[in-house]
């Protein structure tokens, strides 16, 4: 995400434009229990802002899908958050979580290289 940001920032050559600072918040626990359930969530919502806002920098500077039909915009990222701590549905549904987000972000990537000419 961050190679995002500093695309960003060279295309529209934007030098107050800084890069946000992106951590995880470390979990407190070794086990599959409650407190890691809500880690987990509270880590994956974090991702899914900081995913949209990176979404709104880029809709609002028309790093968009010029060529689509209709609202050229790139929807806002949602979250599937697993329904239950079940090793194989969390894997699932983090899985589907990730391969959206980077198909999310390739996108993004093409849209400022189209901009900028690459």
């Amino acid at each position: 995400m961050i190679e995002l940001y500093q695309l960003e920032i060279e295309v529209d050559a934007n030098d107050e434009q800084t890069v946000p600072t992106l951590r995880v918040e470390e979990c407190q626990t070794s086990v599959l229990n409650r407190q890691a359930r809500q880690w987990l969530f509270r880590a994956l919502k974090k991702m899914a802002a900081d995913i949209n806002a990176l979404v709104n920098l880029y809709n609002a500077q028309s790093l968009i899908d010029w060529n689509a039909d209709g609202q050229p915009l790139t929807p806002a990222y949602d979250i599937v958050l697993p329904k239950s701590l079940v090793f194989s549905e969390v894997k699932t549904v983090l899985d589907d979580d990730f391969k959206r987000a980077f198909e999310l972000f390739t996108q993004l990537e093409q849209y400022a290289n189209e901009m900028k000419g690459d």
